[in-house]
């Protein structure tokens, strides 16, 4: 069937950020989301080599900031703490979320250099069962304040 029925948009369901207003937390990815939602935001927020003047999405571990630029959900349910490192490979890590785990394929750094899961795992001393805090709000709101500020 080569047919295609459309379907008007619901405008009460849009969303839409102009380069001055920034994802909340200006896309501070936070575990204790569900995964749908953690993917959603990496999605939406990941260009590919395109100038991305909007926002990225970020995680923090030890202090630093970490960009996911390849990122999938689980099939397998959490059961730990959110933040938690489930488990890992040379392609990828496994984090718990309040829902399903969410699996990163790939990590760049803030500068944008190309990471490998394993120096990720290395630079930062991780083992399975080690934990990716989750940002503050005070934390998400200075991200999100100084990302609309220098815009």
């Amino acid at each position: 069937n080569n047919t295609y029925k459309l379907i008007p948009q619901n405008l009460n369901n849009r969303s839409y950020f102009s380069l001055y207003k920034k994802p909340p937390g200006n896309g501070l990815i936070s575990w204790t989301n569900r995964a749908y939602d953690l993917d959603r935001l990496c999605r939406a927020l990941t260009f590919g080599n395109f100038v991305n003047e909007l926002s990225l999405p970020k995680f923090i571990c030890n202090g630093k900031a970490y960009i996911p630029i390849s990122a999938s959900i689980s099939s397998n349910k959490s059961s730990l703490i959110p933040g938690t490192l489930i488990d890992f490979n040379e392609s990828s890590l496994e984090i718990s979320t309040s829902t399903e785990n969410f699996i990163v394929n790939e990590i760049i750094s803030i500068s944008g250099q190309k990471i490998s899961i394993a120096a990720f795992i290395k630079e930062n001393n991780l083992s399975v069962g080690s934990y990716l805090a989750n940002p503050s709000d005070r934390l998400k709101k200075e991200f999100q304040e100084s990302s609309e500020q220098y815009s």
